[in-house]
């Protein structure tokens, strides 16, 4: 029964960190070139944390923290989508109104800020719940990965 569901919750930790990081992968990509990319999320990422064996301690917390900045995420994600839907309107109007893109371009600025932020947020809370071990071995595996 053991298990049973410590496989269940296994199973279940990494469906919630692949949808989050699924949507995460397109949403923070604008313009030419990703100036997120090399933060360390996405599937390299979640592959990278899988590897550091947690206990079912830290994959409970891990659940709780990423729990508490799901909902947050996903509208700034949805804020990021309309904003950048408005800044493509803005682009394509006639006649040309550069103060319009401007704003608008800032507002996508903004919300891609926030986004970041949250990020960085979430990462150092599941950073803190690591041990030293497991630290130095996702420092590693991250300085490997980016080497390549």
């Amino acid at each position: 029964m053991a298990i049973l569901k410590n496989f269940k919750l296994t199973t279940f930790t990494i469906l919630v960190i692949i949808c989050l990081v699924a949507p995460h992968a397109g949403a923070e990509s604008f313009g030419p070139g990703n100036h997120f990319r090399n933060l360390g999320g996405g599937l390299a990422g979640l592959k990278t944390f899988i590897e550091l064996n947690l206990s079912e301690t830290q994959k409970t917390a891990v659940l709780s923290i990423m729990d508490k900045y799901q909902d947050k995420r996903q509208g700034t994600r949805e804020n990021l989508r309309e904003a950048r839907e408005n800044l493509r309107n803005a682009l394509k109007s006639e006649p040309f109104n550069e103060d319009g893109v401007r704003t608008v371009y800032r507002q996508v600025s903004l919300i891609q800020e926030d986004l970041l932020v949250l990020r960085v947020q979430m990462r150092s809370e599941l950073k803190a719940l690591l041990t030293p071990e497991q630290s130095e071995l996702l420092k590693e595996k991250r300085e490997r990965r980016f080497a390549k």
